[in-house]
């Protein structure tokens, strides 16, 4: 499967996938072109983002991102999970992944992630990967599950011991 492919594969237009998210779906090769080229334009050292790629047989499963805030001490991460791979733990193990890599190989002090609060699934995902609530931010982000604007709460993540 090509580049393309897989963005319309994890990004397309399932809205199980798709409620929770701030863009609209990539229905077609043009829109998923233009959107890979956003995230290959963003792969730099302040928002790198992977593909989550199963290991038994090399299947896209969803995407991560981490994007560093203006003073590189916030890292805030998001990810989407193809609906046929939820419950599967990739999310968890991503996100884990992204703290180590972050705390690793940065100064960072915190990752954070926005997530709705009517999704406890995801909410789940963070706190499974050492998240703590942290913020309720009320009206804070329109995804496509409504216009209006959906309540949410930040999760943190701080780092534990001496900086790099």
């Amino acid at each position: 499967m090509d580049d393309v492919s897989n963005v319309q594969a994890v990004f397309g237009d399932d809205p199980r996938v798709t409620n929770y998210v701030q863009w609209k779906p990539k229905a077609t090769e043009e829109e998923s072109e233009y959107f890979l080229r956003i995230l290959v334009d963003g792969a730099d050292n302040r928002r790198p983002s992977w593909w989550l790629v199963r290991r038994s047989d090399a299947a896209v499963v969803g995407t991560i991102i981490a994007a560093w805030d203006s003073s590189g001490e916030d890292v805030e991460t998001s990810y989407v999970i193809t609906h046929e791979h939820w419950g599967h733990g990739y999310a968890t193990e991503a996100v884990e992944l992204v703290v180590r890599f972050v705390f690793a190989t940065t100064s960072a002090c915190r990752v954070t992630a926005v997530c709705a609060e009517e999704n406890p699934a995801s909410a789940r995902v963070l706190e499974k990967a050492g998240f703590k609530p942290a913020e309720y931010l009320p009206a804070f982000a329109k995804f496509n599950v409504s216009p209006e604007p959906r309540d949410c709460r930040r999760y943190v993540r701080e780092r534990q011991g001496p900086l790099k």
